[in-house]
C-alpha cells in the first residue's frame, strides 16, 4: 500500500495508510487494557488520543483481530521503518496470544 502510494504521487494512498497504521495501533491499545496494563482511556486522556475509537475497535474484536493477523502476515506494512520487521514480527505474536485468549473466553470486554 505504502508502495504504491509512493509511485502514484497520490495523497489519498497515503492517508489510507495512515488509517491502517492507526487501525493497528487502537489494537495495541486495547491489547494494552486487556491484559491489565491501565484502562485505554487514560492513555486516550493522558495522549489526547480518541477514547472512542478503542471501544469501536472493542465490537468484534475478535473479527478485527484476526482481520489485522491476517493483514500482517500477507504484508509488512512496517518494512518501511526502522525495526519493521521486528514490529511485524512481535505484533504478530501479541495478536496471537490475543486471539488464543479471546476463543478460550480468558479476556472479556
Amino acid at each position: 500500500m505504502w508502495t504504491r502510494a509512493q509511485l502514484d504521487g497520490r495523497q489519498d494512498y497515503a492517508i489510507q495508510y495512515s488509517e491502517v497504521i492507526r487501525t493497528f495501533l487502537d489494537g495495541i491499545y486495547n491489547v494494552w487494557e486487556c491484559y491489565g496494563y491501565g484502562w485505554a482511556d487514560d492513555l486516550a486522556d493522558e495522549k489526547g488520543i480518541d477514547g472512542f475509537r478503542f471501544r469501536i475497535f472493542q465490537m468484534g474484536i475478535e473479527e478485527r483481530v484476526e482481520g489485522l493477523f491476517e493483514a500482517l502476515r500477507m504484508q509488512n506494512i512496517f518494512e518501511m521503518f526502522d525495526g519493521g520487521d521486528k514490529t511485524r514480527n512481535t505484533l504478530i505474536k501479541v495478536y496471537t496470544d490475543l486471539l488464543k485468549n479471546l476463543k478460550l473466553g480468558k479476556i472479556t470486554f
